[in-house]
């Protein structure tokens, strides 16, 4: 296979100018800032995972005693359910997943018939009227 010409060739990911696209990004302050992080540390961090792309990000475990002791509530395991059981509600009711129902349009039921009422006719002429049309809808048959 021949070598593609050096215009098509991938730019080089140099730091210098990862830490500029990163700079010239509006969110990277604000990750930054969520982060609870310095900026300046972000970026190196950014940086540091881009150039190293197959390396894992190191997880600490810490044991519920001594994040006490740095002033933080360990969260239980009930606790942990809830919060995924709510994330999971919001983002399907936000989504909706492969198992919910198709959202259906409600179904018109157009202008009701105008009806007619006599008022000249009594209760007994009412009531003939309505077993007459009765023996209609039932073929006749009372």
């Amino acid at each position: 296979m021949a070598n593609p010409p050096p215009s098509a060739k991938k730019p080089e990911k140099t730091p210098e100018a990862i830490v500029e696209k990163l700079l010239d990004d509006p969110n990277t302050p604000k990750i930054a800032e969520k982060l609870e992080m310095k900026l300046e540390d972000y970026v190196a961090l950014v940086v540091h995972y881009v150039m190293n792309p197959n390396e894992q990000p190191m997880l600490n475990i810490v044991k519920d005693e001594d994040l006490a002791k740095q002033g933080l509530k360990p969260i239980s395991s009930d606790e942990i359910n809830t919060y995924m059981e709510q994330s999971l509600a919001v983002a399907e009711a936000a989504v909706g997943s492969g198992f919910s129902e198709a959202k259906k349009a409600p179904v018109s039921m157009g202008s009701l018939p105008q009806v007619q009422v006599d008022a000249s006719k009594t209760s007994p002429e009412l009531k003939a009227e309505l077993e007459k049309a009765m023996r209609r809808g039932r073929g006749g048959k009372t």
